[in-house]
């Protein structure tokens, strides 16, 4: 059946991510398929805050419906390893386009932390199965390191291994290498501490199903990995991934956390399959959104087998599926079916593109599709639910309905009947003066409902097949066996998407032109794409992308082309040349003589063949794209932008604080570059907006430049910054020692023990130090002269204060001095002693003779400095007794009172007692001591 969707059976060929699945042995490759026609256009960056990005763009669709529209922004930069993802970002939202229709999109994307320097800014749009429906370029990006320093897992130094391999094979992030069940994979990163302290960090997992747009799923039997990494230390990390449990590709993301559970680095995503029978329903689209009762939906169906099935796999050969089967279920918007289910027979032997008549017996508005593929041993391998939805918020469309396309017959058919009147009439002289003007209104009316808004060109195709040999007996991805020199055409292939940023141009303005080529499977075999284009396909081919793919890795570029000076409809025509060691080489043709081509040169081999492709071979290799047409308008140039730069601040800023610049531009500029001190940091701008980020010194002075273009040429705009040099912080002495401070005492500029630091700027002639104040600690805290403004080489100094706990012993805390010239800490210390000492202790009077007495002097010490201590008696206890009173006077502070204590022993013994000193601030108690002894007789002669 030739139907109006016939379209689609080319559109939905999303055998994107698709397994080695082979197609039938035909002696021309097939040409490439076209997968989708949803382009971003429009895409511009409206501001920048330090690694905060606003973005705004538009999504449209050329033809037919398609479901399940995602969007995502990621990162890469290319280095001494090519080009490298290192962030990516999916938006949770899923829409549905209808053909002709625009929906403009307002996003902010956030950086990681982690990142600093340049990057390339990418939008893409995929499905939740990984289908991609657009890649555009929007420009370069500028990310300053994080103010202390951050924790980095460098991307481009991940890889992947079994758990167990003897050869050890590295595997890198997207590859998607295939395990079974029983197998563990680890991955391997470098990460580095940046910052000045040291941290102990946790690996963090998320598993999406099939690439990171998919649905998460539970992951089981990973490691959780601890790092411990000390200040500016690098350490490699090598950790179990988890693991899903249902054959599949999938995605784990990893990221390690804090002890909070925090997100303590960027983000790194390793793709791998697990083996076993599965299946993946890529894409599902259809012609109308709504059905009357007795017509037949159209549904295209691109599905794939069992994903382990890829050239290179590490088994060998994919899971081949038992009589698999699709169901096709359509229902209306409220879920009430329009029909009996289809079921169509699948085979992995012939394209995976299906078209599906559904009868529908009811009318059916905002149909909702629901597709199952099942195998005669696993039940259900894969299930999807396709909505078509009600129109979009700020969607735009213009299909041509079929009411208008029957008034535009009636006008065209009474142009021309009233053409041939006319020019009847016109002989015979019967014509009156307003008849033309009424027929030039009538073709003007019709051309113009024909005409329409044109939509922006983009293309999503999948280059499908190329000649491959066989040098060995070999299973296909799909089981089928290849005996020695066997030749065959896979669907292996690559994802290939051209992004037009607008569909219309003036003459010599220049086209925004993203490119991007990425191995449509998981694969372990290397392939070179040459990728060149033509302008109306004349002159020699110009490269746009020149890479190697590995997996499912994606490279991509944007390029500028120049319009063609003639008005009218143009084309872009693109072709991409493969090369693969046994895959037939770029732009040649079959020789089975060559053996770089074929490797087995045995008479067998090359009989085979040349019975293939015949004596001297003629099959080309190249995948030679369908043109894209673009429209050239009979317009004249505009004048150059005129940019107007505004600044804040106005004239200077203070090194290590922000600057900001905002720009608009006039004419309509199709992009804006921003460039420092002239050199260009970030494209891809919009004709209004800002950025804004850290200025440090040196230099002395920066200017930002905007430049603006159009068709017309381009315009510029500055702003200079003068970046005064930082002021410098001294604090001297940064270690405080108060001595023996009284319990509960304080100590400030009005003790007699002050304590002060001196505060100074040490930083060039013409700073300025703003000294904002001092933290304080529980028990110090700054008195005086705590904030302050200092030009370069000023000083002052800050009194602390010490207020004392009741608690006795050693006491040790830091105070911390802050300005804009950077935080110092001051070490502040004291040993907490009674308020009340009494001395000596003991008071020992040693021997003395029974009925005989000795005294000795108490001592009582304030040791506070600010409290007195009211006057009072001493209890003093027997054999113990005050000389004259034990009555003492108040004790200023820092002073000392004194009591003359007696020991009269009574006995030979030896005497223990005490001196009790009560008072509301403290009890004391001295120990007294002394031993009585014997009276001596001396006998002298008279």
């Amino acid at each position: 059946m030739n139907s109006p969707r016939s379209f689609f059976a080319a559109l939905l060929v999303g055998a994107l991510f698709l397994p080695g699945t082979l197609v039938a042995q035909t002696a021309t490759p097939p040409a490439p398929v076209l997968v989708a026609t949803v382009n971003i256009n429009n895409a511009r960056i409206t501001a920048q805050t330090g690694n905060t990005v606003d973005i705004s763009f538009d999504l449209t669709n050329r033809e037919g419906v398609q479901p399940g529209v995602q969007y995502g922004v990621f990162l890469t930069q290319t280095g001494a390893n090519g080009q490298v993802v290192v962030d990516e970002k999916v938006y949770v939202e899923t829409l549905t386009l209808g053909p002709g229709s625009t929906i403009h999109k307002t996003i902010q994307y956030v950086a990681p932390e982690q990142l600093s320097g340049v990057y390339d800014l990418w939008l893409s749009s995929r499905n939740s199965e990984g289908l991609s429906l657009a890649v555009a370029g929007i420009g370069k990006v500028r990310f300053q390191p994080a103010p202390g320093g951050t924790v980095l897992i460098d991307t481009s130094s991940c890889y992947v291994t079994v758990a167990g391999d003897a050869k050890k094979e590295r595997y890198t992030l997207y590859q998607g290498v295939d395990i079974a069940s029983t197998e563990a994979l680890e991955g391997h990163c470098s990460v580095q501490n940046t910052t000045s302290a040291s941290v102990t960090l946790t690996t963090s997992f998320v598993t999406h199903l099939r690439n990171i747009f998919g649905v998460i799923v539970p992951g089981v039997g990973g490691g959780t990995a601890s790092l411990t990494l000390a200040p500016n230390e690098r350490k490699t990390l090598t950790v179990v991934l988890p693991k899903a449990a249902i054959p599949q590709a999938y995605d784990v993301l990893l990221t390690l956390t804090d002890g909070a559970g925090a997100i303590a680095s960027n983000t790194v995503n390793f793709h791998y399959v697990l083996r076993g029978a599965s299946a993946t329903i890529q894409n599902v689209s259809w012609d109308k959104d709504v059905y009357q009762n007795n017509e037949t939906a159209v549904v295209s169906v691109a599905w794939s087998p069992s994903a382990d099935s890829f050239a290179g796999s590490r088994a060998g050969k994919g899971t081949p599926l038992n009589s698999p089967v699709l169901e096709l279920g359509v229902a209306d918007k409220n879920g009430v079916s329009c029909g009996t289910t289809v079921t169509k027979p699948l085979s992995t032997n012939t394209t995976p593109l299906l078209e599906v008549e559904f009868p529908v017996t009811k009318e059916c508005a905002q149909p909702v599709l629901s597709v199952t593929i099942t195998d005669a041993t696993n039940g259900v391998l894969a299930q999807e639910r396709f909505v078509t939805g009600a129109a979009e918020e700020g969607a735009s469309s213009a299909p041509v309905k079929s009411t208008v396309i029957a008034i535009l017959v009636l006008l065209l058919l009474c142009g021309i009947g009233g053409a041939v009147l006319y020019f009847t009439r016109k002989k015979n002289g019967e014509i009156p003066p307003q008849v033309p003007g009424v027929m030039i209104a009538f073709l003007v009316v019709a051309g113009g409902m024909l005409g329409g808004v044109p939509s922006a060109h983009a293309d999503t195709w999948w280059t499908q097949s190329y000649p491959v040999y066989y040098p060995a007996d070999t299973y296909d991805s799909g089981g089928v066996f290849h005996p020695l020199g066997s030749f065959w055409y896979t669907e292996q292939g690559a994802e290939f998407n051209v992004n037009l940023d607008k569909s219309e141009y003036l003459p010599g303005e220049t086209m925004q032109i993203s490119v991007s080529v990425r191995a449509a499977y998981c694969n372990n075999i290397t392939f070179d794409h040459l990728v060149t284009y033509k302008v109306d396909n004349t002159g020699s081919g110009v490269t746009a992308l020149d890479a190697s793919l590995l997996g499912e890795t994606i490279l991509a570029d944007v390029f500028g082309v120049i319009a063609p000076l003639v008005p009218g409809l143009h084309t872009l025509n693109f072709v991409d040349l493969i090369d693969n060691g046994i895959w037939l080489t770029g732009g040649s043709t079959v020789n089975c003589l060559d053996s770089v081509q074929f490797p087995d040169q045995s008479t067998a081999a090359v009989a085979k063949c040349q019975e293939k492709y015949g004596a001297s071979g003629s099959v080309a290799s190249n995948n030679i794209f369908p043109p894209l047409d673009f429209t050239v308008l009979d317009n004249p140039l505009p004048p150059p932008p005129v940019v107007t730069v505004t600044q804040s601040p106005d004239t200077s800023v203070l090194s290590g604080t922000t600057g900001m610049i905002s720009w608009t531009a006039t004419n309509d500029p199709t992009s804006c570059s921003l460039a420092q001190d002239g050199t260009t940091f970030s494209t891809g701008r919009s004709g209004t907006g800002s950025h804004s980020e850290v200025l440090n010194s040196p230099p002395s002075s920066t200017t930002f430049t905007v430049t603006c273009t159009n068709a017309g040429g381009s315009g510029s705009g500055s702003a200079t910054f003068a970046i005064s040099a930082p002021p410098v912080l001294s604090v001297v002495p940064i270690e405080v020692y108060y001595g023996d401070v009284a319990a509960t005492d304080v100590k400030s500029s009005t003790a007699v023990n002050a304590t002060y630091v001196t505060i100074k700027n040490v930083g060039q002639a013409g700073t300025v130090l703003h000294v904002t104040g001092v933290t304080p600690s529980e028990h110090f805290s700054c008195v005086q002269n705590c904030t302050a403004t200092l030009a370069s080489g000023a000083s002052t100094v800050a009194t602390l204060r010490l207020t004392a706990p009741s608690t006795l012993g050693p006491l040790s805390e830091m105070v911390a001095v802050n300005s804009d010239g950077g935080n110092k800490t001051v070490t502040v210390s004291a040993s907490i002693v009674p308020i009340i000492t009494i001395m000596p202790g003991p008071l020992d009077f040693g021997n003395v003779i029974v009925s005989k007495y000795a005294d000795k002097t108490l001592t009582i010490i304030n040791n506070s400095s600010t409290i007195t201590i009211p006057a009072g008696t001493v209890s003093v206890s027997a054999p113990f007794s005050c000389a004259t009173s034990c009555n003492y006077d108040a004790i200023p502070p820092k002073s000392t009172e004194t009591v003359v204590i007696r020991y009269t022993p009574v006995a030979v013994v030896t005497d223990n007692g005490t001196a009790m000193l009560s008072t509301e601030l403290q009890n004391n108690t001295g120990i007294l001591k002394g031993k009585g002894l014997p009276p001596t007789f001396q006998f002298i002669e008279q």
